[in-house]
């Protein structure tokens, strides 16, 4: 960004109109806010800018000029560096804690390996050093281009993230406002579920893919009663920040709901994510929570046929029943985030322990006190399907060898949203089962 025009930017910004930012400077050569003098409406609507926003950008020209120390939108967000030069934003606290974010010079960040590219640019893991002293791992996304468009996706981001606070969603640490502009957020050093599903689907515990699903579902939910509307829920963009920690990132397509509308209706020539969109999103390019439900039911597995995904051979029934209801044609008819939370976390796998070895090569083999998940059981059933959690193998176990987990064997368990149970869901395996 032009220095000698940075105020430009702030100017238009204090009224949610940085997307014009280009277009004011470079179509109406506006460097100087007396260049302002000799602006029509006409010259306003040709670059764009209706009306209504018109009439919001000359009230906020007055107070420019009248104010003599102008609260900014840029200080309102990025005042994690006070006036006076003191740090109030994450390098001046405990990096777990949640700030306002910082505007961060450039020198600060030591770049390193790339993690990712795409249309906007690259995104490299990196350090901030704070001026405090401190050093936080980061991850850099540097805007290649300075096209209109992607100028406005990356505005549009950083305006979106600056507001979002919880445990579940990547965080905001600040930008880097000198070219090339560059978003700086928490680092999540696992990388994406995407690729942990492509690359470990077969060495993954099934009880830590319900604690995903459940804390993906519970950073979704907050999203929801905020009124954003994701639109790329994909697992590219599930980050893991620890390997029982997820957080959702890539905002870039999100969208914020008018209090008086339900959905968004995609203007034509934007790039979608064609291959996890609702079928409305397809038809007539209508998001919703509704279609963030629906990517939310597809989020672990990708197949590339045109139908509704079977259940995976690993999946138990009651987890594969809360990806069914997601997949509802009607947006009517899908649980929102706010139900998917409870869904999700009352389909907790059921948790059992083994009473004494057993060893068959055709079987899932058990020492005493393994811990299983059970993924297919029934009073009717005598072999039951689980993973053991000292192995991770998958397989056929006789169910009279299934007993409650005594106190002394359980970890303590990660807690899902709300305190998610882990009590048995179908039954409890000391139940008196048919003779088998």
């Amino acid at each position: 960004m032009d220095p000698d025009t940075q105020w430009l930017y702030q100017l238009l910004a204090e009224v949610q109109l940085e997307k014009f930012y280009l277009r004011v400077r470079d179509g109406l050569n506006i460097t100087r806010i007396e260049h302002f003098a000799y602006v029509k409406e006409s010259d306003l609507e040709q670059v764009g800018v209706s009306k209504p926003a018109q009439r919001r950008l000359w009230d906020a020209l007055k107070r420019y000029k009248t104010t003599t120390r102008p609260r900014s939108w840029m200080a309102k967000v990025f005042s994690g560096r006070a006036p006076d030069g003191t740090d109030s934003g994450p390098g001046g606290s405990d990096p777990g804690s949640r700030g306002l974010p910082s505007l961060i010079q450039d020198s600060e960040l030591v770049l390193g390996e790339k993690l990712g590219s795409g249309s906007f640019g690259v995104v490299r893991r990196g350090e901030w050093h704070t001026p405090n002293g401190r050093v936080l791992p980061v991850a850099v996304k540097s805007l290649r281009s300075k096209q209109t468009d992607t100028l406005t996706d990356f505005l549009q981001e950083v305006t979106t993230m600056q507001s979002l606070d919880h445990p579940n969603i990547i965080r905001l640490y600040g930008v880097v406002l000198t070219q090339p502009l560059k978003m700086v957020t928490e680092l999540a050093p696992l990388g994406s579920l995407y690729d942990m599903l492509r690359g470990r689907q077969f060495e993954y515990p099934l009880a830590r893919l319900w604690l995903l699903a459940a804390q993906i579902a519970a950073g979704m939910e907050y999203l929801e009663g905020r009124r954003f509307i994701h639109r790329d829920l994909a697992a590219r963009n599930v980050l893991l920040a620890a390997r029982d920690t997820a957080k959702i990132g890539d905002f870039g397509l999100m969208r914020g709901l008018a209090e008086e509308t339900d959905h968004y209706v995609m203007s034509a020539h934007r790039r979608i994510p064609f291959a996890w969109c609702a079928p409305e999103s397809l038809r007539v390019g209508s998001f919703s929570h509704s279609s963030d439900v629906w990517m939310f039911g597809i989020l672990w597995r990708v197949e590339r046929e045109g139908e509704r995904l079977e259940r995976p051979p690993d999946c138990p029934q009651e987890l594969y029943s809360v990806m069914r209801k997601c997949w509802a044609c009607s947006p009517s008819e899908r649980p929102n985030f706010s139900q998917l939370t409870t869904l999700v976390a009352e389909a907790r796998p059921m948790e059992v322990q083994a009473t004494r070895e057993f060893s068959d090569t055709r079987k899932l083999g058990l020492l005493p006190n393994d811990l299983l998940t059970v993924i297919d059981h029934g009073l009717e059933l005598c072999e039951w399907k689980g993973q053991n959690q000292r192995t991770l193998a998958v397989g056929w176990f006789p169910a009279s060898l299934a007993a409650p987990i005594l106190p002394a064997s359980r970890q303590p368990p990660a807690q899902g949203p709300r305190g998610s149970p882990s009590r048995p869901l179908l039954g409890d395996p000391g139940e008196t089962r048919r003779d088998c």
